[in-house]
């Protein structure tokens, strides 16, 4: 099944995958074990393999991608990493994080579905195939595959489809299996796709459907058409906010696509369809369909046409009926021949869809006490996931970020516990816990027995009382008898309850211990968050020489790897080695050694590993070169404390790449890249650090860069020179003028004009002797000075104008003013000073 986000639960979804993705770190999986019976289908159990904080949408599938001989399940969230449960070989798994959609932080890297399967022939074994909202901005479909040493990934499709639903199959004439999706979103995509080799590369075709595909499946349930046919759910939004949704059958008749609408839901969603023989009421396959209106439908072909059987609608305390989007099929029930399916949805019930007494019911399969009932099961799958039980299993998914197992229990009843091996002391006491389980359907009440050597005292419940299909935990007390010397004791546990019985064997071991010292070397290191370094250390034993061996253990801390040599003997040195495999804290993380002799503890050590972020290690800058407009200079600067190896560093401007090559790098190594910005070029300067598996380590953006138009330069010292040149030029034009226009020193009695009437000076002339000589003002030409008349006597008055007014009363003459007093007869004399001749006045 695919996650969609439902309709009506949608803004509580929202705010748990929100809460859900602020802490993204894997969480190791309690040991809890669920039992559910339902009415007619047998009991099964549940045991928790996987559960962190990611929200998980559903995407599954079992395989063996990385070809080591094991079946691994991987799977997919809504944070774009694809995760491998790979088996640890008792039912237990460990989660290998092999991938993540590559995006800057926020960006959507939300993967929906998964498959496992063989659809390159050019790469040897499977490939993992997952899609979904994931790609910046086109969405994309990613193939990833194992070289033999590490993960490697191809983009197989580029579009603007976003894909909840991947299946295979072979539905084109090219060679080999074709990978087929559909795009359920707003936009108007209404067709089906799928992809086909053609020469090596991927090539994508369409197939149109009335709306957009939800989910598609193969195969023969129409037995008017040979072969597989196609069977895909869509749907489109109608006027009043719903969908109507549509069961369609596509084929191919030899010249085109066929398209036939096999059932309509008016108001609901038709989320999930699969085929498989379910059914012996009728001949062939039939058609199981699973709904948000929480119905579960199969249908079948029978006298020329489609029929429907309404088997069950879900409800739960979500509401009135839960919306049902998971399905599968597959044989995982044993009290029933052939294949079963399984279906979930929005609340937390497992329902099984069976054949018994010819009829096709429904019956519970499990359930589960959760955070969050209205919280969808966002996946099931059934698969063969371990050989730790026969047959198929049921594997369930949760957006609450767990994965479930769950496998059919036989009838009966079992004792289990921590250890079936165990040492003590010479004369201590031991406390130890058994657990009394039912299998299958049987309660009632469980009679315990034991036996056991002299040397011991056990004590225990006769009784316990099985019902519900839950276990009951017995405590059980041993007292050792102090002896002496070290031997070994057995108690045999036996509980009885009807027909049934089982057996458990503690094994016990007294032992003499001495004091021994584990020392490690250095006791003090520092990893990487990011995992692309490694810590080493050396282990030595002292003292206690008498023993042969010592084992040697580590204690688990969520994220790291510890690994060390054992067993060896007191004296010798040996390796130790702590790497990362998963999401470890940041911070001191303190790891306890221990060195056990018989299963006994008899030295104890410990290594303190600081975690620190490998991301917090880079700087990067970008600056102008000096004097070069359009050079830019980028830095990326690596302050970590330990060296790494092979990190690939990627500086991108816009969309081109300008530095990409994978570098060792040591504390203050730097490294400078400098690159030239060319017209028409802009962009965001992005700074890249990859581990060598492609895991994204560091990113940053340094800015938005675009090219810049040179300026011509302004030769300063040249302009400067330019204006002293003019400068005296002027000076000396200035002063070739004035040599050449210098006015001559003018002769006496030369007219000089000005405003008013100038007055010509002429020494000797005149009435009034030298010293009052005159002239008066000469219109017209000016003449010569020789040409003048000379005046004798009286000074006349100048001719009288027409203009004029009458004239004065009188004689006639123009009479000069009074002499001043110094002129006049009988005055007092004083020297008078004249004025020397002038030019101009």
């Amino acid at each position: 099944m695919k996650f969609l986000h439902r309709y009506s639960a949608m803004g509580i979804a929202i705010v748990f995958i929100l809460t859900a993705f602020a802490g993204s770190i894997f969480v190791p999986a309690e040991a809890e074990v669920v039992f559910t019976r339902g009415e007619v289908g047998g009991v099964f159990v549940g045991e928790e393999i996987y559960r962190s904080s990611r929200s998980l949408s559903g995407g599954m599938a079992a395989g063996d991608p990385d070809r080591d001989g094991d079946t691994e399940v991987a799977f997919c969230d809504f944070e774009g990493n694809v995760i491998l449960l790979e088996p640890r070989g008792n039912g237990e798994f460990d989660p290998l994080f092999i991938w993540q959609v590559e995006g800057p932080q926020g960006s959507n890297k939300t993967l929906f579905d998964l498959i496992i399967a063989d659809v390159d022939p050019n790469k040897e074994g499977q490939e993992i195939i997952t899609a979904g909202d994931a790609g910046t901005p086109l969405k994309e479909i990613y193939m990833l595959w194992f070289n033999g040493t590490g993960w490697e990934v191809e983009v197989i499709h580029s579009g603007l489809l976003r894909t909840f639903d991947l299946d295979i199959g072979d539905i084109d004439p090219a060679p080999g299996m074709e990978i087929l999706f559909g795009s359920f979103q707003h936009e108007e995509d209404f067709a089906l796709h799928y992809l086909y080799r053609d020469g090596g590369i991927w090539k994508e075709r369409s197939i149109p459907t009335i709306e957009a595909v939800k989910a598609v499946t193969l195969g023969d349930a129409d037995p008017t058409v040979p072969g597989n046919e196609i069977w895909a759910c869509v749907a489109g939004w109608n006027n009043d906010g719903g969908v109507e949704s549509h069961l369609v059958e596509l084929y191919h008749d030899g010249s085109d696509w066929v398209e036939n609408v096999i059932y309509t839901h008016d108001t609901e969603l038709i989320a999930n369809v699969k085929v498989g023989e379910l059914w012996s009421g009728h001949d062939g396959n039939e058609i199981i369909i699973a709904e948000l209106s929480g119905w579960c439908r199969v249908l079948y072909y029978e006298d020329g046409e489609f029929k429907i059987e309404n088997i069950f609608r879900a409800d739960a305390n979500a509401g009135k009926y839960s919306g049902l989007e998971g399905l599968a099929i597959g044989d995982f029930n044993p009290l029933h021949p052939g294949e079963e399916a399984v279906v979930t949805g929005y609340y937390n019930k497992v329902t099984q869809i069976l054949e018994v007494d010819g009829d096709i019911v429904d019956d519970l399969a499990w359930t589960k006490e959760v955070d969050d009932a209205r919280l969808e099961i966002s996946g099931v799958e059934v698969i063969d996931a371990t050989p730790e039980y026969p047959g198929n299993e049921i594997l369930v998914a949760s957006l609450q970020g767990w994965i479930e197992l769950l496998h059919y229990q036989e009838d009966g009843i079992a004792i289990d516990g921590d250890t079936s091996y165990t040492e003590v002391e010479d004369g201590k006491d031991l406390d130890i816990a058994l657990e009394v389980l039912p299998e299958g359907r049987f309660t009632g009440t469980v009679t315990l027995s034991a036996e056991y050597t002299n040397d011991l005292v056990v004590s225990f419940p006769n009784s316990v009382d099985l019902r519900f299909m839950k276990g009951e935990d017995i405590d059980v007390s041993i007292d050792v008898e102090k002896l002496g010397h070290q031997r070994t004791s057995y108690v045999n546990f036996t509980a009885t309850g009807g027909e049934f019985t089982a057996e458990f064997r503690l094994v016990i071991d007294v032992l003499i211990v001495d004091t021994l010292s584990l020392i490690v070397t250095p006791q003090v290191g520092r990893i990487y968050q990011e995992g692309v370094n490694t810590f080493s250390a050396k282990v030595t034993v002292e003292g206690g020489e008498r023993y042969d061996y010592i084992e040697m253990t580590a204690s688990s801390v969520e994220g790291l790897s510890i690994n060390v040599d054992s067993p060896m003997v007191p004296g010798d040195e040996k390796d130790l080695t702590i790497s990362v495999v998963g999401t470890p804290s940041l911070g001191p993380q303190t790891l306890s050694i221990t060195g056990l002799y018989s299963g006994v503890s008899v030295a104890q050590g410990s290594v303190i590993i600081n975690v620190v972020s490998l991301e917090e290690s880079f700087e990067s800058s970008s600056r102008a070169v000096t004097g070069e407009k359009n050079k830019q200079l980028v830095n990326v600067n690596f302050t970590g404390p330990d060296p790494v190896k092979l990190m690939e560093v990627e500086i991108r401007f816009g969309a081109d790449t300008i530095f990409k090559e994978p570098r060792d790098l040591s504390n203050g190594e730097s490294i400078p890249i400098q690159f030239q910005v060319e017209k028409e070029q802009s962009g965001d300067v992005v700074v890249t650090v990859r581990s060598l598996s492609g895991a994204l380590v560091y990113q940053e953006s340094l800015g938005y860069l675009e090219y810049e138009e040179e300026e011509k330069e302004t030769d300063y010292l040249s302009a400067i020179l330019i204006v002293i040149i003019i400068i005296f030029a002027g000076i000396f034009v200035f002063l070739g003028i004035s040599w050449f226009i210098k006015p001559g020193k003018k002769e006496q009695g030369e007219d000089l004009e000005g405003i008013g009437a100038p007055t010509r000076y002429s020494p000797g002339r005149g009435p009034l002797g030298p010293e009052r000589g005159g002239s008066a003002p000469v219109k017209g030409r000016r003449m010569p000075r020789e040409e003048l008349p000379a005046r004798e006597g009286m000074r006349r008055a100048p001719p009288r104008s027409e203009n004029r007014g009458p004239a004065p009363r009188g004689d006639g003459v123009r009479r000069a003013p009074p002499a001043p007093d110094h002129l006049r007869p009988g005055g007092r004399q004083r020297e008078v000073s004249r004025a020397p001749p002038r030019i101009y006045r």
